[in-house]
């Protein structure tokens, strides 16, 4: 376990649901994702893994 050091992994901001106007399409700013478009996360190194939800669990596979 690592000690507090107030790094970005350690700081949370608290959103309310019923206080957020949820966007539906188009792409969002904060995060630079399209809504509602799948997309997958693939490694830059030589293997080329790319990181695969199923359920809660998140697996590295190889791209193929």
């Amino acid at each position: 376990m690592w000690n507090r050091h107030n790094g970005a992994n350690q700081k949370w901001k608290i959103v309310y649901v019923d206080t957020v106007n949820e966007q539906t399409k188009g792409l969002n700013k904060d995060f630079g994702f399209y809504v509602n478009k799948p997309f997958y996360i693939r490694s830059r190194l030589p293997s080329k893994r790319m990181a695969t939800c199923e359920g809660n669990v998140v697996y590295q596979k190889r791209w193929r």
